[in-house]
């Protein structure tokens, strides 16, 4: 039989390796754990970063769909060349006014203003020559100047012709806005290709709710044919 210190000594070793087994078993699963940690931490940043990736391309699909969108809007009311509102669009406004008036028994009026490009070439030949967009320029900085900013300005395409709508405003309202043109065309001149500084002349035509027509057609067609001289 064993001695007990035998015993002692036997258990002692034992106990030791026991020991010794439970620090390296402790190690490896700490080092098995951080492993394993570090691992599904770089699959989260992954996965983080994919979803960072998809929602940048969602957004930015969704901000170019949005700009198409506004730029199919604007191009359906403004008119390209002269930055006014597009002649479609003004006949649209002009219903909803006459509409608008009717129910509140209120006036508008429509002014008709055509810039006699003729007057231009008479004084230089070179008028001929200008560039569109400048004169178009001049000219929507002329009206814009002489309305109010409740006012309604469009092109007619083919011509230097603008229609301004005139929300609550008769012959009288409309007479002002023209007067206030022909004081700013006293003063200013378009320059053309030479240099030369012309004088532009515009004819100009009114019409009113409920004087001049019962319905935004009947309105629109007194002015257009004003303007082909009907």
């Amino acid at each position: 039989m064993m001695s007990r210190s035998a015993n002692l000594a036997a258990f002692a070793v034992l106990t030791i390796g026991f020991v010794i087994l439970s620090v390296v078993w402790s190690k490896q699963v700490i080092i098995f754990s951080s492993l394993a940690v570090t691992g599904i931490l770089a699959v989260l940043s992954l996965a983080l970063k994919s979803e960072i990736g998809l929602r940048s391309s969602e957004e930015i699909r969704r901000s170019d769909a949005l700009k198409a969108a506004s730029d199919i809007e604007r191009l359906s009311w403004q008119d390209q060349t002269s930055g006014l509102y597009s002649f479609n669009w003004f006949q649209e406004a002009l219903e909803r006014e006459v509409s608008r008036s009717q129910r509140y028994d209120q006036p508008c009026a429509i002014l008709w203003i055509n810039l006699d490009f003729q007057s231009l070439e008479s004084q230089s030949i070179h008028a001929a020559n200008a560039n569109p967009a400048h004169i178009w320029r001049f000219v929507t900085d002329l009206i814009h100047a002489a309305v109010r900013t409740t006012d309604t300005v469009a092109r007619r395409p083919g011509e230097y012709a603008v229609a301004v709508l005139l929300p609550q405003s008769d012959i009288t309202g409309a007479n002002i806005v023209a007067e206030r043109l022909n004081e700013r065309l006293k003063i200013e001149t378009i320059e053309v290709v030479d240099g030369t500084n012309v004088h532009a002349v515009f004819h100009q035509h009114a019409v009113s709710f409920p004087v001049d027509g019962g319905s935004a057609k009947v309105l629109l067609d007194a002015v257009l044919s004003y303007s082909s001289g009907d």
